[in-house]
């Protein structure tokens, strides 16, 4: 928010899960009093409340539906549409967040694995079996079940991985997402470490 301030940018909607419209508002309105000379959308963020199953218009060309996530408190995930003048509703990109395996096994939405962008968590990617137990108590994702069921997704052009545990190092989630996925996801994976790598900067430094 602060940052569309800085660039002169208008105002936006913020999609957020109606249960946690109070929280976030708080968040907001605290942090932005903690600004020298305030944030108007910090102090009076447009936030609209989202419930899953409903569909909401973002502009002319894009739209988003939600759906209900398996997380440890109640979660959603999001699947966007793209329209032009010469298509019409095209599932175009998803987004889950912390979930459960589940919402894949059985999908939690009609276009969720039609998409062309995929982006969803791998918390965990080595074999220790408490890691498993730690997936299903926490509410995550063990990439070995991605691997395992491949066939879901061969219809995802992109599968962008984010939310690794930080007991991994770059080197290891590119290890694993590269040279240990099945060879018809190789090609679709692109593992998110972005921040990772500011961390071990910092550290270095």
């Amino acid at each position: 928010m602060r940052m569309r301030q800085l660039n002169r940018l208008p105002k936006c909607r913020y999609f957020v899960p109606a249960k946690y419209i109070e929280s976030v508002s708080k968040i907001c309105k605290e942090f932005g009093e903690m600004h020298q000379h305030g944030c108007e959308d910090l102090l009076s963020p447009n936030i609209v409340p989202v419930l899953p199953g409903e569909s909401y218009e973002i502009n002319r060309k894009w739209r988003v539906e939600v759906f209900k996530t398996d997380h440890v408190v109640d979660s959603v995930g999001y699947v966007l549409y793209y329209s032009n003048a010469s298509v019409a509703n095209v599932p175009s990109i998803a987004y889950t967040g912390d979930t459960r395996f589940s919402i894949f096994a059985t999908p939690a939405h009609p276009d969720l694995l039609r998409v062309q962008l995929l982006i969803t968590e791998a918390t965990y990617l080595d074999k220790r079996e408490s890691n498993y137990e730690r997936c299903d108590m926490y509410g995550h994702i063990h990439i070995t079940d991605i691997f395992q069921n491949a066939h879901l997704f061969q219809n995802i052009l992109y599968l962008h991985l984010i939310h690794f545990s930080d007991r991994y190092s770059v080197d290891e989630i590119e290890m694993f997402c590269k040279q240990r996925a099945p060879p018809q996801l190789k090609h679709k994976i692109y593992p998110s470490y972005m921040l990772k790598l500011t961390n071990s900067y910092l550290r270095d430094y």
